[in-house]
Order: C-alpha cells, then sequence, then structure tokens
C-alpha cells in the first residue's frame, strides 16, 4: 500500500511539474496561441524566436522534441510534432574558421495542420506547406509543397493529401 502511495504521490508532482515547466515555456515565447500543449520533456533554445499559433501540440505524450529557434520558428495552427523531432533554424559555417563562434541559417514555417512525424529533422529555410505530412525519420532539405506527404533522406514527395 505504501508503495502504491508514494508512486501516486510521486507521479502528481511529475504531472505538476510538466504542467508548470510548460507554462513557463509558454510565456517566453514570441508568440503562443489558445491551446497549445508543449511538453516538457522538449528542449527549446531561443524562445524569443518561436512563434506558435493556436491548436499545436509539439509530442504530446512521448518526448525529446528539440527546437532551436535562433533565425526564427513559426509553428502554424494546428500544427503536430511528434517526439525525437529536431527543427533547426541554425547552423554553423562550413569555414572551420569562422565555424566555432559564428551561427547562420534562415527561418522555418511550418504550415497549418501539417504533421512532422517521429525523429524527422527540419533544416534552415524550409517551408512545410499548409496540410502537409512529414514522414518518421525524414531529413527535410527542401520546402514541401501543401498537401503533400514526404518520407526519406532526404525527404522525397510520394503521394497527395487526399483530404484534410
Amino acid at each position: 500500500m505504501i508503495d502504491y502511495l508514494l508512486s501516486e504521490f510521486l507521479y502528481r508532482i511529475s504531472l505538476r511539474y510538466e504542467n508548470l515547466k510548460s507554462k513557463a515555456i509558454k510565456k517566453r515565447l514570441k508568440s503562443c496561441g489558445q491551446h497549445v500543449y508543449i511538453s516538457a520533456k522538449s528542449h527549446i533554445w531561443s524562445l524569443e524566436m518561436l512563434e506558435i499559433e493556436d491548436s499545436v501540440c509539439i509530442h504530446c505524450i512521448h518526448a525529446f522534441t528539440h527546437i532551436f529557434a535562433g533565425n526564427g520558428v513559426k509553428i502554424c495552427s494546428g500544427a503536430m510534432i511528434s517526439s525525437n523531432v529536431s527543427i533547426t533554424s541554425v547552423t554553423h559555417p562550413v569555414d572551420s574558421l569562422k565555424r566555432h563562434c559564428v551561427c547562420e541559417g534562415k527561418a522555418i514555417v511550418i504550415g497549418k495542420s501539417a504533421w512532422i512525424g517521429t525523429g524527422a529533422i527540419i533544416l534552415p529555410g524550409i517551408t512545410i506547406g499548409d496540410h502537409a505530412v512529414v514522414g518518421s525519420g525524414a531529413v527535410v532539405t527542401k520546402n514541401v509543397a501543401p498537401k503533400t506527404v514526404v518520407v526519406g533522406n532526404p525527404a522525397q514527395f510520394i503521394k497527395e493529401v487526399k483530404k484534410y
């Protein structure tokens, strides 16, 4: 009985922690819409450069999404981002003399009702179109057209989304 009570107590503490961390993250964002869920287990750098519209979910149940928003990231309404996703608007120059002290890159836009699958990687300057699907493990090196599905490394078009 004591084991059960202790585990229940620890579970409630962890839920409270996740709720508080999520609220703290939302307050520091450039903008944050309503009905936004951000897992406490996500890692976001440069919060002040991240814009999130209404009804966005960043890995509801799972964890470990990384967002590097240094050059700007906008996540439009209804987007879903799964676990272990990496979204990075920053990179380093190829020139080894500049690599350690300079960050470069371009803003990323994830369109309305887009779905980013588990383990996908979105590189700097990419726009994911409205209602697009990025398959699990895809490495997105080019813009993704609206209402399309892309998979693979590098991500390739495989079909259109018929209904949305």
